[in-house]
């Protein structure tokens, strides 16, 4: 603005009014021009700033994403490693309780030969007692 003011001044006076509006139009689009240039620049300026921060979010969070991926691979095996070991428990616990049923079977199997066994033992005993009573006489 000062330029155009000092320019006006230092130009003779004897120039048609027509050619001075010429020279400030033409002054005032430069600076429209200028101006806008200046706003443009501004603004690339702020969307680079802009488009620099947003790529420094998205390698963070990339990287946040790849940290909690491997922390789930993790957890994963970690869940794995125990359905296998509870797996594993169960069958032991499983095959231990066939074995215990298995041996109780066969101590009731036993326990009933035994009183068996007993039982007619007793029978024969008694039939002895009985066989004796008779031929004593005894009732």
């Amino acid at each position: 603005m000062l330029w155009l003011t000092v320019y006006c001044v230092k130009r003779p006076i004897h120039r048609s009014t027509e050619v001075m509006y010429f020279e400030i139009a033409l002054f005032a689009t430069y600076s429209i021009y200028y101006l806008q240039v200046k706003m443009l620049t501004k603004e690339l300026e702020l969307l680079r700033a802009s488009g620099e921060r947003t790529k420094d979010e998205l390698d963070d969070t990339e990287t946040v994403v790849r940290d909690l991926e491997k922390q789930l691979k993790q957890k994963e095996w970690q869940l794995t490693d125990e359905q296998n070991m509870n797996k594993a428990k169960v069958a032991e616990l499983e095959a231990e309780v066939e074995q215990l049923r298995l041996a109780m079977t066969k101590m009731q199997e036993r326990f009933q030969h035994k009183h068996a066994e007993l039982d007619r033992y007793a029978k024969e005993k008694e039939q002895a007692l009985v066989a004796a009573k008779e031929v004593c006489g005894v009732k």
